[in-house]
């Protein structure tokens, strides 16, 4: 997944967690509470996005910065 894809996962996330517990919410008349705990979740997804790509462009960046060997203390 591309760095400038990470916009449309978060949105996509967060959107099928509210119309998933949206729809739960019909199911168990339960509304809002299952709405708010997919919107929630839908969140965190949309978090875990950004850490998981953060931490892969991280890591690129060290392998680039390193000569390849992904050893962050090559040059010392």
């Amino acid at each position: 997944m591309d760095v400038g894809s990470v916009g449309l996962e978060m949105g996509a996330a967060i959107a099928i967690g509210y119309f998933g517990g949206r729809w739960f919410d019909g199911l168990c008349g339960t509304r809002p509470v299952l709405q708010w705990v997919g919107l929630a979740l839908g969140i965190v997804a949309a978090g875990m996005a950004i850490v998981r790509v953060s931490r892969r462009y991280l890591r690129d960046a060290d392998r680039s910065d390193d000569g390849g060997t992904g050893d962050g203390n090559a040059g010392l």
